[in-house]
């Protein structure tokens, strides 16, 4: 955005103080900021951040000599030091949302969608975005860019010829969403879910609730609301104004008739109606997901889409990576949620597991084992929280082995025991090195696993290791039979 990116905007947005004044024109508007030393180029202004295990003033020279239009700082005397325009402020991390946040402003002609929810985030995310694409012209934020460095980034990547923009936004401890709102300022705020996460900060649900509540402050007047219509607690918190969407009897976007299939050209998905559009189907996976698809509708209809384009949108959606993704890896078949777990987001997964694995290979397949890593950030109740998934895992009935990783391991092991002693259960502290392959050594090709866990565990390495050196013959005959029995 040309005009934007001048000495006089940037040190007014952020209080900041130049030495060595930025050159007009200097900033490439089309990737004008970094946080990342490696990956800095020519015409970037590179914000100087502090991290728990990293200090970006550490490489503040190497940025300049990359060719850094510019740096954003903390300290002076580094600043005087540096060969290259500085920009000196109290704290780089919130003089990147100061940025983004006079940026937004710019953004006249761009619908601003912010998702924020304990599950679900990404996911609903993507699908707005790919609905949207249909019509119109837009971006994601990319990956999970939902904290206080992401979601400014994802605003600062946008362009003024972008009909819409869908902002991630994140909370571990009260407080966050708050400033996120004020940076993201959203004409559709998007609550996805309310649960049992991030608790050492929140405390309970009740504190989850009213966080994520505090999104709606910040829509813009004449904006939209959409929320899960089933979470008491956040029904308790957010107010009215709100468009509800659940499977509940008083949702104002009702879903129903939810229902696992493989057929057609999209394999394995589901499908099921949404009052005021009418029957959807979608190659993605898992009840939740037919009520996130119904958020993104809602949004794509406020936003000017109609009920026909949502419908033949919603046939070409992906999910992201290690979300509830469908894998066949080494003659597995293999649900991967490896990317992020709660307690809620658990049940889910071992849930939707029961209802697919029957429809694979028209229920011919061999073990169920369900891969378990640790659910992090669960307070004091995390070791009674993995007791609780291994007990769902023991009662599911659909689960012949268990594979619990990490420091919860014994815990999970042990609620699978309280229900079900026959179970088979291998533990293991991590599955770095040579323990992945000890892990996916317990699954056999024919099985059908789930992987879930949080993304810190790293789970992706045993499934990386269910494709190395194995006959992928049985698993693909299945999925054969899965295609041509359509």
């Amino acid at each position: 955005m040309k005009g934007f990116w001048t000495a006089e905007n940037l040190a007014q947005a952020t209080g900041g103080a130049w030495v060595r004044s930025l050159a007009e024109g200097d900033v490439d508007a089309g990737r004008a900021v970094s946080t990342d030393s490696r990956s800095v180029g020519r015409g970037q202004v590179f914000f100087a951040l502090r991290g728990e295990r990293f200090d970006g003033h550490e490489f503040v020279r190497e940025a300049l000599a990359e060719g850094a239009a510019a740096v954003v700082v903390e300290d002076g005397e580094l600043a005087r030091a540096a060969e290259g325009a500085a920009l000196v402020v109290s704290d780089a991390r919130r003089a990147l949302g100061d940025i983004a946040q006079a940026y937004r402003r710019r953004l006249t002609g761009t619908r601003v969608i912010a998702v924020t929810g304990s599950n679900g985030k990404t996911t609903t995310a993507r699908m707005i975005g790919i609905l949207l694409s249909s019509k119109f012209r837009g971006r994601v934020s990319e990956k999970s860019f939902n904290n206080d460095v992401g979601a400014p980034l994802t605003l600062l990547g946008a362009q003024l010829e972008d009909e819409f923009l869908v902002c991630e936004v994140g909370a571990n401890a009260p407080g966050e969403i708050a400033r996120l709102g004020e940076i993201v300022a959203p004409d559709v705020a998007v609550i996805t879910s309310v649960g049992r996460a991030h608790l050492e900060g929140f405390g309970d649900v009740v504190g989850v609730a009213r966080e994520k509540a505090r999104l709606f402050d910040f829509v813009r007047d004449g904006g939209l609301r959409v929320a899960t219509g089933d979470s008491i607690e956040l029904r308790a918190v957010m107010g009215d104004g709100a468009v509800l969407v659940g499977e509940g009897a008083d949702a104002d976007v009702r879903v129903s008739n939810v229902r696992h299939e493989v057929a057609g050209e999209l394999g394995l998905g589901i499908v099921f109606d949404v009052e005021g559009i009418g029957e959807m189907r979608a190659p993605v996976v898992g009840r939740h997901n037919a009520v996130n698809l119904a958020m993104a509708a809602a949004v794509g209809e406020r936003l000017g889409l109609s009920a026909g384009e949502i419908v033949d949108a919603a046939r070409g959606i992906e999910m992201p990576e290690m979300r509830m993704s469908w894998e066949r890896v080494g003659g597995v078949w293999v649900l991967n949620d490896g990317y992020n777990a709660n307690p809620d987001s658990m049940r889910a997964a071992i849930e939707t597991f029961g209802e697919v694995a029957g429809l694979m290979c028209g229920g011919k397949v061999g073990r169920g084992v369900a891969v378990i890593g640790d659910m992090l950030e669960g307070g004091r109740e995390s070791a009674e929280a993995h007791r609780e998934v291994g007990r769902l895992i023991g009662e599911s009935g659909v689960f012949d082995r268990l594979v619990a990783v990490g420091k919860f391991a014994g815990d999970v092991a042990r609620g699978a025991a309280e229900v079900n002693r026959g179970m088979a259960c291998v533990e293991i502290e991590d599955v770095a090195g040579e323990k992945a392959a000890r892990a996916a050594g317990v699954i056999a090709a024919g099985d059908i696993a789930l992987v879930k866990g949080s993304r810190s565990v790293g789970l992706e390495r045993v499934v990386a290791q269910l494709g190395e050196g194995r006959d992928a013959g049985a698993g693909d005959q299945c999925v054969s039979e899965a295609v041509s029995s359509r």
